[in-house]
């Protein structure tokens, strides 16, 4: 807190608020003691300390209409491209210290840090298409950005990468489509004053690495219809369109329906997702992660996120009703519809919740997309305060005594073990699938298998009652 002070326009001003309002010591300590990010933030604009106390900011749960208003003005006040990015990047920083500080002193659920989070997102990729578009003229058809992934669930991290497709209706403008998509993805991605507005990430989009920036949606269309897989459909679960021509990108959407959701129960579907979490289990306990990367290791999120998904690539193409980009109130629609028991339901959700506060406040600190637990007692600690685990004020950690600070980091592990092993055992159960494709993943995965035995093995399986 010192170096705040120190950067306080009147310290004697501060002290006047503060004995009238306590609770900015509060507000000013979860920042200083929680994330280095937010308070360079909070250096950069001392000004917002006060902002941050005015109108029950700390209180609001803000909605689209708050964010696309905010970024509209900005982009109307602005004059060019570059007093425009300045101003939306202003915005933008200050929200996320509002919504940061929301999570730290927990005034807002998890689901409601994300969907704040995530409609920020929305407004600002809004905005700078908004500002590009000024800049380079318009392209003579509609043009959608279509977000997946966790932003396209409504379920945006602190520091995720946003997962984009950029699609453009008329074949004939493919050349100025992509130049469009160049200038908007380097205005999202170059660093500013305050860094750069968001880590885009474009390998979901046709063709992957090997497919145009932009596709026509008949060329998009196309791949999708014959040339897609599974990890293409899984990806399709939660797009949503955010940026440009929204009707363009529904019925863009609405015209896969068919191809991510089939009219029988697709169980080969759901082999190839049991398929692709062993091999990122493989590549985890080769770096010794699979315990501590909460997402990707067991028991972590992306196993409660396949579970629902699976549900619904299995289910959807006769039960559109369970149909929903985002995960809890997937699984709320699941078990409203008997597709998976209550005592399930509500002890994933509790887990997701639990391991993405946990996501949330691991990459509060310096704003890094970190899924990963620390090793060092004193961070593991600090993490666990962060949590809500032991009293007393957020960042006194190294001062607490030895014997607390293990109480307290023995609480956290174990409830963490609980959440893990618990997601792990429904995941399981899911796609134990029979003991023949179970046996054959088996052997794909094992590289240590010569060829003739791997195809020994292979038939000996398929043989097998």
């Amino acid at each position: 807190m010192a170096t705040f002070f120190e950067n306080v326009p009147s310290l004697t001003q501060f002290i006047q608020v503060a004995a009238e309002n306590p609770a900015i010591l509060e507000v000013t300590a979860a920042v200083t003691g929680g994330s280095e990010f937010l308070t360079l933030v909070l250096l950069r604009n001392p000004g917002y300390i006060y902002w941050l106390m005015e109108k029950d900011n700390l209180a609001i749960c803000r909605d689209a209409e708050y964010f696309s208003g905010e970024v509209k003005r900005a982009f109307e006040l602005s004059s060019d491209m570059k007093s425009g990015l300045q101003a939306i990047q202003r915005f933008q920083r200050r929200e996320i210290l509002r919504i940061g500080v929301q999570d730290l002193l927990r005034t807002q659920n998890m689901s409601q840090i994300a969907r704040q989070i995530s409609l920020l997102a929305d407004a600002v990729l809004q905005g700078i298409l908004d500002l590009v578009i000024r800049e380079t003229g318009p392209l003579p058809c509609a043009f959608v950005v279509l977000a997946m992934g966790k932003l396209g669930g409504k379920e945006l991290n602190f520091s995720s990468d946003v997962d984009l497709i950029f699609l453009y209706e008329d074949d004939s403008a493919r050349r100025k489509a992509l130049r469009l998509s160049r200038s908007y993805r380097k205005a999202l991605t170059e660093d500013a004053p305050e860094g750069h507005f968001y880590r885009v990430d474009l390998r979901l989009r046709p063709m992957g690495k090997g497919g145009d920036m932009a596709s026509s949606v008949s060329a998009a269309e196309n791949y999708y219809k014959h040339w897609a897989d599974t990890t293409d459909r899984l990806a399709l679960i939660k797009a949503r369109p955010v940026a440009g021509s929204l009707d363009l990108g529904k019925k863009f959407i609405s015209s896969l329906q068919d191809f991510i959701y089939k009219k029988y129960q697709d169980f080969a579907a759901v082999d190839e997702i049991r398929l692709i979490k062993q091999r990122t289990n493989q590549e985890l306990k080769k770096k010794n992660q699979i315990h501590s990367d909460i997402k990707l290791g067991l028991g972590g999120i992306r196993e409660i996120e396949f579970f629902a998904q699976s549900y619904q690539i299995l289910y959807g193409g006769n039960s559109p009703h369970i149909l929903t980009p985002n995960t809890l109130e997937a699984l709320d629609l699941l078990a409203e519809n008997g597709f998976i028991n209550n005592a399930d339901q509500k002890f994933l959700q509790k887990s997701y919740i639990f391991l993405r506060n946990l996501e949330h406040k691991l990459q509060l600190v310096n704003y890094l997309q970190t899924q990963s637990l620390p090793d060092k007692e004193e961070e593991l600690y600090v993490c666990a305060r962060r949590m809500g685990y032991g009293a007393g004020m957020i960042g006194d950690g190294l001062k607490a005594p030895v014997k607390h600070r293990t109480e307290i980091i023995d609480k956290f592990s174990e409830d963490l073990d609980k959440v893990t092993s618990g997601v792990n055992k429904i995941f399981r159960t899911l796609l134990q699938g029979e003991s023949r494709s179970a046996t054959l993943t088996d052997i794909l995965l094992d590289k240590g298998l010569g060829k003739e035995t791997a195809l020994e093995k292979i038939r000996g399986g398929l043989q097998s009652p």
